[in-house]
C-alpha cells in the first residue's frame, strides 16, 4: 500500500520557496535560514563519557522511542505534515514534496525506527523536522517565535527541547 502521494507542481514550487536549503539541512550543513532545535528524551546534551556508558536495554529503547513517537503524533494532530526527499543527480538536486495517503500512513512514517529516518516539513509553522540518532530528533525553525509552542507540546509528551551546543 502506498504511503505517499505527489503534490502538484504549484505546491512543489511554493514549498521549495518556503523551505530553502533542504539539501544542506539533510547533509547537516549550516544555513542562515533556520534556527536549530533538538527534541530529545534527554533533558540535556550527553557528554562523551555519559554517551559511551549509555547502553539501554531493549525495553528502555522502546520506552524512549515511544516518548518521541508521542511527540510526533502530537505534531500530526496539531498541524499539517508533508514528507520530502531530495531527488536529482550531479548538481541538479532539489526537494520533492509528498503528502500522505492517510493519517495512519503519516503516523506510521513518523514512528522512530532504525531503518528509515523521516524527513518532513510543517508548512504552517515553517519547520523542517528530521529524525536524528540516539533518541534525539532535529527541528529547523524558520521563525523562532514558534519555539514556545514546540516546547509546550514537548512538555506535554515528556520530551525535552535542546538548543544547539555552542
Amino acid at each position: 500500500m502506498r504511503k505517499f502521494i505527489n503534490l502538484n507542481k504549484s505546491d512543489q514550487h511554493d514549498l521549495s520557496i518556503q523551505f530553502p536549503d533542504l539539501l544542506k539541512l539533510v547533509s547537516v550543513e549550516e544555513t542562515p535560514y533556520y534556527e536549530y532545535l533538538a527534541v530529545s528524551v534527554f533533558d540535556g546534551w550527553l557528554g562523551a563519557e555519559t554517551f559511551a556508558l549509555d547502553r539501554p536495554s531493549e525495553e528502555e529503547k522502546e520506552k524512549r522511542n515511544d516518548a518521541l513517537f508521542e511527540f510526533n503524533k502530537k505534531l500530526v494532530s496539531e498541524t499539517s505534515v508533508i514528507n520530502f526527499k531530495i531527488v536529482g543527480k550531479h548538481t541538479k538536486w532539489h526537494p520533492h514534496f509528498r503528502g500522505f495517503t492517510s493519517k495512519k500512513a503519516k503516523i506510521e512514517y513518523l514512528r522512530p525506527n532504525e531503518k528509515i529516518n523521516f524527513k518532513v516539513v510543517l508548512p504552517e509553522f515553517g519547520i523542517v523536522f528530521i529524525e536524528g540518532f540516539e533518541f534525539t530528533n532535529i527541528m529547523y525553525l524558520k521563525d523562532i517565535s514558534v519555539k514556545k509552542q514546540i516546547e509546550q507540546w514537548a512538555h506535554e509528551c515528556d520530551v525535552y527541547c535542546l538548543d544547539k551546543l555552542a
